[in-house]
């Protein structure tokens, strides 16, 4: 093909025009050789070690209490809906008999987040019965908490994680 400076082979292998085992030859030899014997291959990054621990991929419990990512059991959202009321109710409580706008506003926002709140927990019980979370809005639908309570969810792993 030609006369070529390290840089130009290089920018060849990189464009993928070439590969370390491209048969080369280069003054002084007397063969063709593959290329990574004349300039050299990169070195491959060492392999991990036995002592090498991952990161670790769990949520906090805190943070997963707010997220839809996990699966509940019947009992378990049943408890973690009436803490959520229970919770919420103690928030809105000092202002429950107070007119002013800042109740007015105070108030929403307890009802905004407690509307979040069960469609977060109607969704991990939705993942244990190895549905998507997004029907969890049909939780606000007559009857519908109904059937997450007494409905079974999937034995052992399913799509959404491990059995709680």
């Amino acid at each position: 093909m030609g006369t070529f400076s390290r840089e130009q082979v290089e920018g060849m292998i990189r464009s993928g025009a070439i590969t370390y085992e491209t048969m080369s030859w280069a003054e002084g030899q007397t063969a063709w050789r593959p290329l990574r014997e004349i300039i050299g291959a990169p070195v491959p990054p060492p392999l991990l070690s036995a002592s090498h621990t991952p990161v670790s991929r769990k949520i906090h419990p805190v943070a997963a209490y707010f997220l839809t990512a996990g699966r509940y059991r019947r009992g378990i959202w049943f408890l973690a809906n009436i803490s959520n009321v229970c919770g919420l109710g103690l928030l809105a409580a000092p202002v429950a008999d107070n007119h002013s706008d800042i109740a007015s506003v105070w108030l929403a926002m307890i009802g905004c987040f407690w509307i979040y709140l069960t469609t977060v927990t109607a969704g991990k019980r939705l993942h244990d019965m190895n549905i998507s979370a997004w029907f969890s809005l049909a939780v606000f639908l007559p009857l519908a908490p109904l059937f997450l309570l007494i409905l079974s969810g999937t034995k052992g792993p399913n799509k959404y994680g491990p059995e709680p």
